[in-house]
């Protein structure tokens, strides 16, 4: 493993805290311990509860809880069953292999009768661990209910949880695995999962944010060749799950934000001392002195965010192996070979695949080393400020051509605000719109200062809202300074550009606010329209504050310009 690799594995192995594992012989052929006062906790040490001769001794005749144990049913390629065919099982070993790790596993031996609705016990405790591993079959149904449960858990995340990867395994003892993952394919596809798809090269599957893995228990008689590579011993079955779930969240962004969301948990008690309730009364004097103009609880989501963000910057501003992460991922990465301006001096192509790799690892100066000979390098001066847009298009082109253009979803993530509830369109400081005027779209700003976004009366009224047109592709060079965003539009990344004079970009629209004294956007068909105004108005995005404050500057210069008569000599040796 190389340096990234164990970065992500070592973020892995922090985040990472409960597993839950779901079998319905859990319990059955464990011998319950004589010496215990606690009924039905069984002995994993000890022989085997039906080995022992001692079906009678201690409990009910039928089994360890009381009921008939299940016939164990082993699968091969004709759909025939015989006799158990698994090895003898100790789930401490499974339990050990992740309490090494410093991970939980919670062992569930669920009812014949279990429901598996989104709303039942089961789910849930699937849908709040973060590796989930199940048995195929539950009580001999053949897949059954673990398909169904599977497609619940697929179909929530998408609906409620967007951005929630979850991994599951199933963890059988039949010797043939490749039908299993052929019926769960099907069920999945004709339960309601939308692009359901084998994941190259590897018994997996995935669906939205969800992969499932398929493997199997130590069988005695032996798997097929091509299912083999797929059998797992109990005591090894943390680091096979570890490695695909590595592999769900490889590289570099991925492997800081679980460090990072490993460390806010790490700092919970640190965090709540922060916020303990000595504090109560003091925030409520603050509250009632601030009744008048706004409610302070609304506040309180930048207040905890500061601490959260000083935890990560702790956390993230030292990674001593970075230099050697950032090599390897650059060694890694495919540099595109479409590019339009790479020449020496010569007219002849330049190899532009070593300058970029060593712009990525060293930044300008490392990459001024490797340029040389290259035609355009007189253009590149003090880093890259001022360097032309033909450079940084095949830079662009190099990196990132491929379907979609990370480079303006990177920008975006700078720019916007992630709105991670469904009823947060509100129109404010910061959200951008859009209108259709005759066939094209028109992008603005709204300029409303937070504080007077939210209508104060207790009842329904009518206010108007200041915007700023923005122009559509910053990079096209236009004729003045501007700010340039980057938006998820609706209907996809979107890049804008702010600037301008006010008499030319700014427009202001009336609305009526709803009773709780905000003007909010409605969902129709999964896009967002603010109706209740005289034009009616697309919700595309919410930019940071900062962002938004940096075009109310803007407008702010332009309102306070200075007109005057000077030497137009003079102002235009100034003006360069």
């Amino acid at each position: 493993m190389n340096a990234l690799d164990n970065f992500v594995k070592d973020s892995a192995l922090s985040y990472l805290q409960n597993v839950v594992y779901i079998d319905d012989k859990i319990y059955y052929g464990s011998q319950v311990a004589e010496d215990t006062s606690i009924t039905g906790v069984p002995n994993f040490d000890g022989p085997s509860f039906f080995e022992s001769g001692q079906e009678n001794a201690g409990s009910d005749s039928s089994s360890v809880k009381g009921k008939e144990p299940p016939i164990d049913t082993a699968y091969d390629d004709s759909n025939s069953t015989s006799g158990s065919d698994s090895a003898e099982y100790h789930p401490r070993d499974l339990m050990e292999s992740f309490a090494s790790k410093g991970i939980v596993c919670a062992l569930f031996e669920p009812d014949e009768d279990v429901e598996i609705a989104v709303d039942s016990e089961m789910f849930k405790l699937c849908d709040r661990a973060d590796i989930v591993i199940l048995d195929w079959d539950l009580y001999n149904d053949d897949g059954e209910k673990v398909s169904r449960l599977l497609s619940n858990l697929v179909i929530q995340s998408k609906s409620v949880h967007p951005h929630q990867v979850r991994l599951c395994a199933i963890y059988t003892s039949r010797p043939s695995l490749h039908p299993i993952a052929d019926s769960l394919l099907n069920n999945l596809q004709t339960s309601g999962c939308d692009n359901v798809e084998v994941v190259e090269g590897k018994l997996q599957l995935t669906s939205g944010s969800t992969r499932i893995s398929v493997l199997g228990k130590p069988v005695s008689s032996g798997r097929p060749p091509d299912d083999d590579e797929y059998t797992v011993e109990e005591s090894e079955l943390s680091d096979r799950l570890l490695s695909d779930f590595c592999e769900l969240h490889s590289g570099l962004l991925p492997g800081m934000t679980l460090k990072g969301l490993a460390a806010i948990r790490n700092n919970t008690k640190r965090l709540m001392e922060k916020f303990s309730r000595d504090l109560d009364s003091a925030f409520l004097f603050h509250r009632a002195l601030l009744l008048h103009d706004h409610d302070a609880v609304e506040e309180f989501s930048e207040l905890i965010s500061d601490e959260i963000n000083s935890i990560l910057e702790d956390s993230l501003s030292d990674i001593p192996e970075l230099p050697d992460i950032v090599d390897n991922l650059v060694e890694s990465l495919e540099i595109d070979s479409a590019v339009l301006s790479w020449k020496n001096q010569d007219g002849v192509d330049f190899d532009h695949v070593s300058p970029i790799k060593a712009l990525l690892s060293g930044g300008h100066y490392k990459f001024k080393e490797n340029t040389s000979d290259w035609n355009q390098y007189k253009f590149i001066k003090h880093g890259f400020q001022g360097c032309p847009p033909k450079i940084l298009g095949d830079l662009e082109k190099a990196l990132c051509s491929g379907e979609n253009n990370t480079l303006e979803l990177l920008s975006a993530l700078y720019c916007c605000r992630t709105l991670y509830g469904e009823d947060h369109r509100k129109l404010k400081f910061g959200t951008i719109v859009r209108k259709k005027v005759g066939e094209n779209w028109i992008y603005s700003i709204c300029l409303m200062p937070l504080c007077d976004s939210r209508s104060r009366r207790s009842s329904p009224t009518s206010m108007k809202f200041p915007f700023w047109q923005l122009n559509l592709d910053p990079k096209s060079g236009l004729n003045y300074k501007r700010a340039g965003i980057s938006a998820n539009g609706i209907d996809g990344t979107v890049s804008l550009a702010a600037g301008g004079k006010i008499r030319d970009k700014l427009w202001i629209a009336e609305f009526r606010t709803e009773a709780d004294g905000w003007v909010k956007a409605s969902n129709e068909s999964d896009r967002y329209i603010f109706s209740n105004c005289d034009n009616e108005l697309q919700w595309v995005a919410e930019l940071k504050p900062l962002h938004s404050q940096r075009i109310a500057a803007h407008l702010g210069t332009e309102a306070s310009r200075v007109g005057l008569l000077e030497s137009e000599w003079l102002r235009l040796l100034c003006d360069r």
